[in-house]
């Protein structure tokens, strides 16, 4: 069985072998290039092991909201470790090591991650929403269950490739030398996994969009409601004035109840702006290199190699950065954190 992609470096026959750009010796640019990637994804693996640890840890941290994100850098972890080793070896060795064989499983590594990143925004906003339009609130158990049954559909989507004889699965274009994917007229099983993952990440876009939208709407309309409810309230107390002291009383109360719904609906503004802050920062840097990787699959040309620099820096430098903005956003993670590392910085 032929495969729908087949590796083809820009202007060589079907019969170039592809050994040589894996096998290149890499000049000081790639070297230090690499070197910033190794020290990037180093010191995001033990920020975001050290959240999910925390998390883990202590029970007051262990809500369904909290145990979403946790799966969200459990999936920043495994692509952190996925490459971490191979370019570690491939820096000893200065070119890269593995071949072809690295680039499949990099690719898969991408597309699981990936979806599963996406998934857990999707799934943040929906408990948001849950939460703040129905008071619904999802169980830990819910979350664990739909994590577990997510990671095996993406598992299996990326691995489809692999049911073809000839399969070819690239994504990180900077990390297998310059190449690029040919159509051969085959729509096999490595065209039915590239579709899926497409679907996955437009399908999960979507409705991270539309939930956010509603939910702000949702916040913004309740708000109108409630200041015009203790207006109303503040008003009617001043013309009933005259009247009996429980009047007046009851009117306090329900203005109290307003006011603190109202408090509770800002608190919810603020997690919503908090996690809209992780979405566009994570959905931006992957944005770019999805976008050129889908351009040279589809066109079947080559970028400048200082794009596909580039693009490949904003991915391996999005774990940590995820890492970064989780403890600006969220202040008891941050405190548990401090307080986990106290005896340890204590002795220094």
């Amino acid at each position: 069985m032929s495969s729908l992609w087949t590796l083809q470096p820009a202007g060589m026959g079907d019969n170039h072998t592809f050994k040589e750009p894996f096998l290149r010796e890499w000049g000081a640019f790639t070297k230090a290039y690499v070197i910033i990637i190794v020290v990037l994804l180093s010191i995001a693996t033990v920020l975001d092991a050290l959240i999910i640890g925390v998390l883990i840890h202590y029970k007051p941290l262990r809500k369904p909201s909290n145990v979403i994100l946790a799966n969200f850098l459990l999936g920043n972890v495994i692509f952190t470790q996925a490459h971490l080793g191979h370019l570690c070896v491939s820096l000893a060795n200065s070119h890269y090591m593995g071949g072809q064989v690295y680039c499949d499983f990099a690719g898969v590594i991408l597309n699981i991650t990936v979806s599963n990143e996406l998934f857990s925004l999707a799934f943040m906003s929906l408990d948001r929403f849950l939460a703040v339009k129905y008071s619904y609130a999802i169980s830990s158990k819910t979350v664990l269950l739909t994590s577990i049954v997510a990671w095996c559909l993406f598992t299996l989507s990326a691995t489809l490739a692999f049911f073809d004889d000839d399969h070819m699965v690239l994504r990180l274009s900077a990390n297998c030398g310059h190449s690029t994917l040919v159509f051969h007229g085959h729509i096999g099983w490595a065209a039915v996994s590239s579709l899926v993952a497409m679907l996955d990440f437009t399908i999960l876009i979507i409705v991270m969009v539309v939930l956010y939208i509603l939910l702000i709407l949702h916040i913004r309309n309740a708000g109108k409601r409630l200041r015009n409810s203790i207006i109303t309230g503040v008003d009617e107390s001043f013309r009933l004035a005259s009247r009996k002291e429980e009047a007046r009383l009851s009117d306090r109360h329900t203005n109290l109840a307003s006011g603190a719904k109202l408090l509770n609906l800002s608190a919810q503004r603020s997690i919503v702006k908090k996690l809209l802050l992780l979405t566009i920062v994570t959905v931006v840097m992957w944005t770019p290199v999805l976008i050129v990787m889908g351009y040279e699959s589809v066109t079947a040309t080559l970028l400048p190699e200082e794009l596909i620099f580039f693009t490949t820096l904003l991915v391996f430098g999005q774990p940590l950065v995820d890492g970064l903005v989780i403890l600006y956003i969220n202040v008891p993670i941050r405190s548990a954190i401090r307080r986990t590392l106290a005896p340890l910085l204590n002795r220094w």
